[in-house]
């Protein structure tokens, strides 16, 4: 089949639009490797509270709702708990990167201690020679 649509289309490129008619060998390989995509329809929500329902549903599939239910509650717990850490984890390594910059700053300082410092008077070495 993609052969057939591979060949219909080099056929009908020469006949069409200047778009179409770079359609080579390559492009046709490509027509024939892709797999058609299915639509598969989503599966819709429904509200098990009501009692119609879960009489519908039956014992068995409410299990199941709420054997889904507390692994979703478990899962959310979860996040909740690696969240709140991985919070507390990048507030740690920004503080320690602030830490450091800072003594970094602090210690490399211009240093003060020599702005008091009267300069000695030169000595004569004339006099020690005579």
């Amino acid at each position: 089949m993609a052969a057939r649509m591979c060949n219909f289309l080099q056929l009908t490129a020469k006949t069409a639009r200047p778009a179409i008619r770079n359609i080579s060998s390559t492009s046709c390989l490509m027509i024939q490797r892709t797999q058609p995509k299915m639509k598969i329809e989503t599966m819709k929500q429904v509200d098990v509270d009501s009692a119609d329902i879960q009489k519908k549903l039956g014992n068995i599939n409410m299990d199941f709702v709420r054997k889904a239910e507390k692994k979703n509650k478990e899962r959310a717990k979860m996040h909740r708990f690696f969240r709140r850490t991985d919070w507390m984890i990048a507030a740690f390594c920004f503080s320690l990167v602030i830490g450091i910059y800072s003594y970094t700053m602090f210690a490399i300082q211009q240093e003060k201690f020599l702005d008091d410092f009267d300069m000695p008077e030169d000595i004569d070495r004339t006099e020690k020679t005579k």
